[in-house]
């Protein structure tokens, strides 16, 4: 089906625009994942680089609503995944989109990222929407870190029981509210050791 796509919309690198790939080799290639081990409950954080210049760009375009832009980030998310070498089997899952966002969007931006991701499903599994947000959680933008971490303090429930390496994919962290509300919840369903990937992060974070 992808295939099929590419023949009908020509791809474009999301770093450089170069024609034929959604995320060429030279732009792969200046990508250096940032680790992090300060945040409680995570075995590490990653991040596929800093929140600027042309992943700030791309993430700003697919929220705007060029899905197509998903197919790019997804495989920034599987080259950090890949670089940073986690435990395996690693489950993903992701952080999920407000009902607000997916009416506004018309979709949950970090489910159709997982949807593209290429990677072996027997080492890296995928949960589609094995977190929920749980209602009265409001938007995060426009609030301040202390603000953000009240919004987010039971703001997931885990719709089953998981088990094992749990990697929890974000598109941006600022804070690290979101994912610290992830992992209260991965860890009341099952989970034994839990990892962070994110698309890029705020220069505080780490």
């Amino acid at each position: 089906m992808q295939r099929l796509i590419d023949l009908l919309f020509t791809p474009r690198c999301i770093g450089c625009s170069q024609i034929g790939q959604h995320l060429c080799q030279n732009c792969e290639r200046h990508l250096v994942p940032i680790s992090s081990n300060r945040f409680a409950g995570y075995e590490s954080i990653s991040t596929a680089g800093d929140y600027g210049g042309w992943l700030r760009d791309a993430l700003i375009g697919y929220k705007s609503g060029n899905k197509q832009i998903s197919n790019g980030l997804a495989l920034v998310i599987a080259g950090t995944l890949l670089a940073t070498r986690l435990p395996q089997p690693l489950t993903l899952v992701h952080i999920p989109t407000s009902r607000e966002k997916i009416a506004e969007r018309g979709f949950d931006s970090l489910q159709e990222i997982l949807k593209s991701i290429e990677l072996d499903p027997v080492r890296y599994p995928i949960k589609l929407g094995q977190l929920q947000v749980r209602a009265g959680v409001k938007d995060q933008v426009g609030l301040s870190a202390q603000e953000r971490k009240r919004n987010l303090l039971g703001a997931f429930q885990s719709v089953s029981q998981i088990s094992g390496n749990v990697c929890v994919i974000d598109d941006v962290i600022t804070t690290g509210a979101t994912l610290n509300a992830a992992r209260t919840a991965l860890k009341l369903a099952g989970a034994q050791r839990i990892f962070g990937v994110a698309i890029c992060g705020s220069k505080q974070w780490r």
